[in-house]
């Protein structure tokens, strides 16, 4: 499993070892974090701090992170990140070619780079998906069945 923290680079603002997310991680030694500094793809100017760790799933608790996430929108509800922080964090399992990103508490966004690895989840959770999105993705899982 990779997963990929990307917070927005404000002044001299850094990504610590010592937050949230890294915390959700046993035994995370800071050797198995890689650090970089990354412009944005689409808008030049927006410069991001970007970690990468290569971690078994067993490890992270994916739950307090998915929580964070849903709750950094709302100051009084713990856990969140930082209130001012553009935290995006992403998960991506390398053997399926599976990634799992929650943007925030209204949703989130699974891609893959086969329709049939979405299948199942599709089937399961096929009432979750919006109304604006339902008429593509129902056409393309159809088609790939």
């Amino acid at each position: 499993m990779l997963l990929i923290f990307r917070d927005y680079k404000w002044k001299r603002r850094k990504i610590r070892f010592k937050n949230y997310c890294f915390n959700q991680i046993s035994d995370l030694r800071k050797k198995e974090v890689v650090y970089s500094v990354i412009r944005d793809v689409y808008e030049k100017d927006d410069i991001f701090n970007l970690a990468l760790l290569k971690l078994k799933t067993n490890r992270i608790n994916y739950k307090n992170i998915l929580t964070a996430t849903a709750n950094t929108g709302f100051p009084p509800r713990q856990p969140r990140f930082q209130f001012f922080s553009n935290v995006e964090i992403y998960f991506i399992n390398a053997t399926k070619n599976l990634v799992f990103h929650m943007y925030d508490d209204r949703g989130l966004d699974i891609i893959a780079s086969e329709a049939k690895t979405l299948k199942p989840i599709y089937t399961k959770f096929n009432d979750w998906i919006l109304k604006a999105n339902r008429e593509k993705i129902d056409e393309t899982m159809s088609d790939k069945t």
